[in-house]
């Protein structure tokens, strides 16, 4: 538990001190000179209680000394990695009628299932539309891109969600008799500074049916849970990465490992992810400003995920190096 303690200390004192070279170097370099300083600073005390119970006082108060000096000088760094992020009402393009699908209901659901991580603070499509009504009385320019950038600028977005129903339809099931709902979404993810589309994908559910005239609420429910999956991809196209807590023996395979990390489901860890565990270290270059070097150390895949933390099996090593303690583990696979 004293480990766990720690990597949550850790992680309220991170602060956007390299936020001039780069947003995603900056998160990763502080988060992990907060943790070396905590940590080291832990171990220093802890050495010096040994040596001299007399001095438990004043250990104690270089302790809350240094963690409140941390807290202090990197405060901030969570609130920095936390992306804002707007999603606008759903476009439907496709010949089933707005009553299956609702206006904003789509929108709705998307920021649901976004809000759920904790990397995002979301701003409800209301907001956006409000602005977007004050920049044109015209109701289609919701579905303007450059409209909904400038939009968002005003509102102090980073990015916003876009997305588009193609299709929603009822197909013959092929080979298995039967019918089939299909429901087709295009999602479209805008950075709000540049106007630039910082990724595209589509998602697509089905379901088997018997009803040749299915009623609105099918389609809906179709919908959400494909909606869900297109949140689960925007989580990790913008990455995920924790910090190993612990490292054992599989209890199945002595010559694998079990990794434990410190980040769970509430910042878009699932089971069967694949995750990169790199050694991190902080060099200052030539020029004085602070580098960071990565060493890959091995390959592990998640296997069970709870609310803050996650288990997973080392399934390939890279380089004759042991994982320790305060390695990052970074996501591979964006599927």
């Amino acid at each position: 538990m004293v480990m766990r303690d720690e990597a949550q200390s850790a992680r309220s004192a991170e602060i956007d001190t390299y936020q001039y070279y780069s947003r995603d170097f900056a998160h990763i370099a502080t988060r992990r000179f907060a943790r070396t300083a905590i940590h080291s600073a832990l171990l220093g005390l802890e050495k010096e209680r040994k040596k001299n119970m007399k001095r438990k006082k004043n250990s104690l108060f270089c302790l809350i000394l240094a963690v409140l000096t941390v807290t202090f000088v990197f405060s901030g760094v969570a609130a920095a990695a936390v992306h804002r992020v707007g999603v606008v009402s759903f476009e439907n393009a496709s010949r089933v009628g707005d009553s299956a699908f609702g206006r904003g209901a789509m929108a709705d659901t998307l920021l649901a299932e976004l809000a759920k991580n904790k990397n995002f603070e979301m701003i409800e499509h209301t907001q956006i539309e409000k602005v977007l009504g004050v920049l044109a009385d015209s109701e289609d320019i919701i579905y303007d891109p450059e409209a909904i950038a400038r939009a968002g600028q005003l509102l102090g977005l980073e990015y916003i969600a876009i997305g588009k129903i193609n299709d929603a339809s009822v197909n013959r099931g092929g080979l298995i008799p039967g019918l089939q709902i299909k429901v087709v979404i295009h999602v479209r993810v805008i950075e709000v500074e540049t106007g630039k589309i910082k990724f595209v994908f589509d998602v697509e559910n089905s379901k088997r049916t018997t009803d040749s005239n299915p009623s609105p609420s099918a389609f809906s429910e179709i919908a959400r849970v494909a909606i869900a999956d297109a949140a689960r991809k925007i989580a990790t196209e913008f990455g995920i990465e924790g910090m190993v807590l612990s490292v054992s023996d599989n209890p199945k395979n002595k010559g694998n490992k079990d990794i434990t990390i410190d980040i769970g489901k509430d910042l878009g860890v699932m089971e069967k992810q694949r995750y990169e565990i790199v050694r991190v270290k902080m060099l200052t270059g030539s020029d004085g400003r602070p580098r960071e070097t990565r060493t890959p150390i091995a390959e592990f895949v998640i296997s069970r995920a709870y609310a803050d933390t996650a288990v997973g099996t080392v399934e390939k090593k890279k380089i004759i190096l042991p994982i320790d303690v305060g390695d990052v583990a970074i996501l591979l696979d964006k599927r």
